[in-house]
C-alpha cells in the first residue's frame, strides 16, 4: 500500500484548511523521512483523483507524537495547511503517503471498528495499492468497512487577513506595527 485516504461526502465544495490525525504508530530510522499528507478531489468512480493539495510532515514529529503523556496514549498529530484548499467537489479524500522512508519506517493512522454489521455506515477507507486505488471494503473481500480517524476543517468561506498599518507611510528605518485583530 502506498497511500490511505479517508473519504468525506457531501461536504463540498468547500475549502480545507488543515486536518487533525489519530496516528498510533510512528517510527523512522532516518531523521529526514516524512509523509505527504494530501487532498484528494473525488473523480467520476467516487475514488481519489486529481491531487488538489500535499504537504510535508516529518514522521519524527508523528514519532513525538505517538508517545503520549502515558500508556496506550497519544497526542493529535494538528496539520494546518499553508493555505486553503479549495475543493470543488461534493466528494474528497484526505490522507497521506510514506514518501520518504527506509525500511523499518513506519507510520499507522488509528481506525475505527469494524462497520460490516451496521448497514447504515459507509466503508470511507481507501488504499492505493499498486498504482491503483480501490475501497477497503472492496481490498478485504469480506465486506470489512472502516474509517480512518483523520478530521478535516473545513470551511465554507476561506480565511482572509485584515491588516491595519499603523502609520500609512514611514521612513527607512523607522518600524511599522499591524494589528490584526479586527
Amino acid at each position: 500500500v502506498s497511500a490511505w485516504a479517508d473519504k468525506y461526502s457531501n461536504l463540498g465544495p468547500t475549502n480545507v484548511t488543515g486536518a487533525q490525525f489519530y496516528f498510533v504508530e510512528g517510527q523512522t530510522n532516518n531523521p529526514n523521512a516524512f509523509i505527504t499528507v494530501r487532498v484528494w478531489a473525488a473523480n467520476a468512480n467516487g475514488s481519489p483523483g486529481n491531487i488538489l493539495y500535499s504537504q510535508q510532515v516529518p514522521i519524527s514529529e508523528i514519532e513525538a507524537n505517538v508517545t503520549g503523556a502515558g500508556p496506550n496514549s497519544f497526542f493529535i498529530t494538528n496539520i494546518n495547511f499553508h493555505q486553503a484548499v479549495a475543493v470543488p467537489t461534493n466528494d474528497f479524500f484526505v490522507g497521506y503517503t510514506l514518501t520518504n522512508g527506509v525500511a523499518g519506517d513506519t507510520v499507522a493512522c488509528a481506525i475505527t471498528e469494524n462497520f460490516a454489521g451496521n448497514p447504515s455506515r459507509p466503508n470511507t477507507m481507501w488504499a492505493q495499492f499498486n498504482g491503483t486505488w480501490d475501497s477497503y471494503q472492496n481490498l478485504t473481500n469480506n465486506n470489512s468497512k472502516f474509517s480512518m480517524h483523520i478530521y478535516p476543517r473545513i470551511t465554507s468561506m476561506p480565511p482572509q487577513a485584515v491588516i491595519q498599518p499603523s502609520a500609512s507611510t514611514v521612513c527607512v528605518g523607522d518600524f511599522i506595527t499591524f494589528d490584526g485583530s479586527n
